[in-house]
């Protein structure tokens, strides 16, 4: 019986490890632009129409464990889109990975949903790549 459980215990222990799960954005958070890399120190909240598109870009991907390995994108809290409370740095360079910081855990999203975050950092002062 304590085989058993032991057995049962360490493919709960390895399923939640490779498990995935999703990001989870409330809708109608607030969300601030972050790009603080060289001479750069941007902050910005928003329009709600940028807002709208970023969370619906942001919510519901498939979060991978680190287990699963890292990917070779450079990430940096000080690229990201932050919304409530968590933040969502985006690649250095130009592959379309996004890391939640707090989870340290990646998705990866579409050609076009990173063009279009890469080109609202780009309306407040940002560039890609920055690394």
């Amino acid at each position: 019986m304590k085989r058993l459980l032991c057995i049962v215990l360490a493919f709960l222990m390895l399923f939640a490890l490779y498990s995935c799960n999703t990001s989870s954005i409330k809708e109608g958070s607030e969300v601030t632009l972050i790009f603080a890399v060289g001479e750069k120190n941007i902050s910005e909240k928003l329009t709600d129409e940028e807002a709208a598109r970023m969370i619906e870009i942001l919510d519901g991907n498939s979060l991978t464990n680190r287990v699963r390995g890292v990917p070779s994108c450079s990430f940096d809290e000080n690229v990201a889109i932050k919304i409530g409370s968590r933040t969502y740095a985006i690649a250095l360079d130009t592959c379309g990975t996004v890391m939640e910081t707090g989870s340290l855990k990646y998705f990866n999203i579409s050609d076009e949903d990173i063009a279009y975050i890469h080109s609202v950092f780009e309306k407040y002062g940002g560039y890609f790549p920055c690394v």
